[in-house]
Parts: C-alpha cells; structure tokens; sequence
C-alpha cells in the first residue's frame, strides 16, 4: 500500500496545530472539550455569552499548554449572531479545523408539561438552529 494514509493513532487523532471552536468553552463539557485540545498543542477559541466567565477560562487553560485558548463574547441564539462569531474566526484564522457546538440549555420541567413560548423557542434556537447556522457560517 504505496500511497496508503498514516492511520496511526498519533497521527489520526492528533490535534497539534489545529484551530478549534468550541462554543460554551467557559465551563462544564465545553471547559473540558477545550482542556484537551489546548493540552494536546491546539489554538482554541472559546465562546460564551458570559465575557469574564471564558476570560478566567482561557487564563487557566492557556497555563496549561503546550495549545492556546482564546476568549470570545458570542451571544448564539440568532443567525446573525452566529455570523458575527464566525466573522471573528475568519478575522484571525485562514482555516478553522474543529467545531465544538456545545453551548446549549435544557428542558427544566417533565416533558409533558412542555408548552410553546419564549422558553421553547429559546430551547429551540440555541439547541437545533444555533449549531445549524453556526456550521454553515
């Protein structure tokens, strides 16, 4: 198998040099989805609503290294406001090479209780339109 990829694991799965978006990167899942990216050699924005929640958790991920992390303010709950992130990523970086649609909310009552209105249209948005619009941005 001459001209055969490497499919070595080192080289499958690595992430050095690699450019990543991973929304909701300031805690929980996407604290440490971005955790691993920065510690395996990757550039990492991080994206959040909350401006000072991903500043504190790019200075501690960035402590970490060998990888970066970078803060992002990004309210995602409307297309334009995922092309406005997505022009931030176009503004620093030539490629983006890993999307992490991981911002989102969940549903706080039993299900047969779920009723049309803002907090369903908001569920809706941030969990099915958001990660839609922002992979097309």
């Amino acid at each position: 198998m001459a001209d055969a990829p490497n499919l070595n694991i080192s080289t499958l799965f690595a992430v050095k040099g690699k450019v990543a978006l991973v929304t909701g990167g300031g805690t929980g899942i996407g604290k440490m989805i971005a955790a691993a990216l920065v510690q395996n050699g990757a550039k990492v924005y991080i994206a959040s609503r909350k401006l000072k929640v991903v500043e504190s958790a790019a200075a501690e991920l960035n402590a970490m290294g060998p990888g970066t992390c970078v803060p992002l303010a990004a309210d995602l709950l409307t297309k334009a406001s995922c092309d406005a992130l997505a022009a931030q990523i176009i503004e620093r970086e030539s490629a983006l090479h890993l999307l992490f649609n991981n911002a989102g909310v969940a549903w706080g009552s039993p299900l047969e209780k779920t009723e049309e209105g803002p907090a369903w249209d908001k569920l809706m948005a941030l969990n099915v339109k958001v990660p839609f619009y922002l992979t097309v941005a």
